[in-house]
């Protein structure tokens, strides 16, 4: 995926911003329908990419990183939207999309009784933000939840995502200050995503006690 979005980032060189914002979001909803394939690299792409593409059409640099984390931040959102409604809902029974779930592990079944919970909780906060989008977003639409509060519960995914996509767009600088920089946000991005896993983990493993 990681030398996929460099090939992109070549071919893309030099096409306008709001074409290159397009095509990534294209691209960034196939690669999240992918069970095994992270969001990371999507928004390390929103950062490098449309960090170039801004670049090029001489926009300023924080302006430039508003716009990535904006489509980045869009690409999540919609991705899960696209998986409650489409794979959840639409093809939640076929054989595939139940195997990719793992609907009888003990995860998926506590990861279950919290997405049935009523309305934003903090565990389901946890789980939609720190949770793999398979099963999570798909077990939504399964479970046919409202997609009002499971959007609601994505939104502070923003801050890692944030982190990642300036990450990414520090890469587009010249300077030993942007290459430090740079390195710093994949750090605290790092530990972003992983503390919302561990929280996650926590909801998991608090709700299979309970039962």
């Amino acid at each position: 995926v990681t030398l996929f979005m460099a090939w992109l980032n070549i071919v893309l060189a030099g096409t306008s911003i709001w074409a290159v914002s397009g095509i990534l979001f294209i691209i960034a909803q196939g690669l999240f329908a992918i069970p095994v394939v992270p969001g990371v690299p999507a928004y390390i792409a929103s950062g490098v990419i449309i960090g170039a593409a801004g670049q090029s059409a001489g926009w300023n640099f924080g302006v430039t990183m508003v716009w990535a984390i904006v489509v980045a931040q869009l690409c999540k959102q919609c991705a899960c939207l696209v998986q409650q409604k489409v794979f959840g809902e639409r093809m939640g029974q076929q054989t595939w999309v139940r195997s990719a779930l793992g609907v009888n592990t003990r995860v998926t079944k506590a990861i279950k009784l919290i997405l049935l919970d009523k309305g934003v909780t903090m565990y389901k906060v946890f789980v939609l933000v720190g949770g793999p989008d398979w099963p999570t977003s798909v077990l939504t639409g399964v479970l046919r939840i409202d997609a009002l509060p499971c959007q609601l519960g994505t939104l502070p995914v923003l801050a890692p995502i944030a982190l990642t996509v300036l990450a990414g767009g520090a890469l587009t600088q010249e300077g030993e200050w942007w290459v430090n920089f740079s390195a710093l946000l994949f750090t605290l991005s790092g530990a972003g995503l992983g503390g919302s896993f561990i929280f996650a983990f926590i909801a998991i493993e608090k709700t299979l006690e309970g039962r």
